[in-house]
């Protein structure tokens, strides 16, 4: 039996150790506060994903990080790569709200010349039904409600008032 927990310890990924309710937090904390953006990557450099979840905040990771990036083909770089794991985080698992709000945090501050701003409605839209018939309120969902009531106007692509 200690053999097989001693294989096991050795054998299972880091990255399947990861807490989303934390991951949660520091991704939000990241989208807002550019210092703490290196941080939030570099614990997906060392761990592969393990799920859909951790694949799009991963991405998001990369994808912020593009803004604190000086040289215009790393920002590039970061985006593109931020972008692409994002997407294929929501095409394994396109019914995952949280994804959906990763992405939108992602779209919604990205300028509107990197053409990555097409999901927002569609996105909110599905964490807005997910809240309605939720009966719990993960971290994730509680700093949507934050953004929204603080950013929420700025978003052209939604309509605030409609969906209240």
């Amino acid at each position: 039996m200690k053999f097989l927990f001693i294989l096991t310890l050795f054998f299972t990924p880091f990255g399947s150790h990861i807490d989303l309710d934390r991951l949660s937090v520091e991704f939000f904390e990241a989208s807002t506060d550019k210092s703490k953006r290196e941080a939030f990557l570099f614990q997906f450099e060392q761990n592969k994903a393990t799920s859909a979840t951790i694949l799009a905040y991963h991405g998001a990771a990369l994808a912020l990080m593009a803004e604190v990036k000086s040289n215009p083909y790393t920002k590039l770089n970061h985006f593109i790569d931020g972008k692409h794991m994002i997407e294929k985080a929501i095409a394994l698992d396109r019914m995952n709200p949280e994804l959906r709000y990763v992405r939108f945090m992602i779209q919604a501050n990205t300028p509107a010349f990197l053409d990555y701003r097409g999901d927002i409605l569609e996105d909110y839209q599905a964490i807005f039904r997910f809240k309605s018939n939720s009966p719990i309120i993960p971290t994730w969902l509680k700093n949507f409600n934050w953004y929204i009531d603080k950013k929420g106007a700025e978003i052209p692509e939604i309509n605030i008032k409609s969906q209240i």
